[in-house]
């Protein structure tokens, strides 16, 4: 059985947000008009199971699997939210995607910590 450590698609999914909206600022978009829409696709998902590998203080007990192989999330964020909000919106792409680890819901300040260490590169 193959598994997926949490923490993964919480960073990649934060990191790929707070990159969208950098390269939406340096356009030139217009921050107060302008909404960045974001899909996240996950595969590959169907026996694996939960763990927390990279931050093994936070451990899952017991370690779930998903009974589906896909997911597919939309989130949309305006260009005008700081980065302290970011995990919110992290938060929301990636719930669906631990539901399918046998109904796992990953408590939102654990999102939360994750996205700010990794806008502040102290991960």
């Amino acid at each position: 059985m193959t598994i997926l450590d949490f923490s993964l698609p919480i960073t990649n999914t934060a990191e790929a947000m707070a990159v969208g909206i950098a390269f939406a600022k340096a356009m030139g978009c217009p921050a107060e008009d302008t909404q960045l829409a974001f899909a996240f696709k996950w595969t590959k998902l169907r026996r694996r199971r939960l763990i927390s590998w990279v931050h093994p203080d936070r451990d899952i007990f017991p370690e779930p699997s998903a009974y589906q192989d896909e997911v597919l999330t939309f989130v949309d964020i305006p260009l005008d939210t700081p980065p302290s909000a970011l995990g919110n919106f992290v938060n929301q792409a990636v719930q669906p995607l631990f539901q399918v680890f046998d109904g796992f819901e990953l408590n939102p300040n654990v999102v939360e910590d994750l996205t700010r260490r990794l806008i502040e590169r102290k991960l």
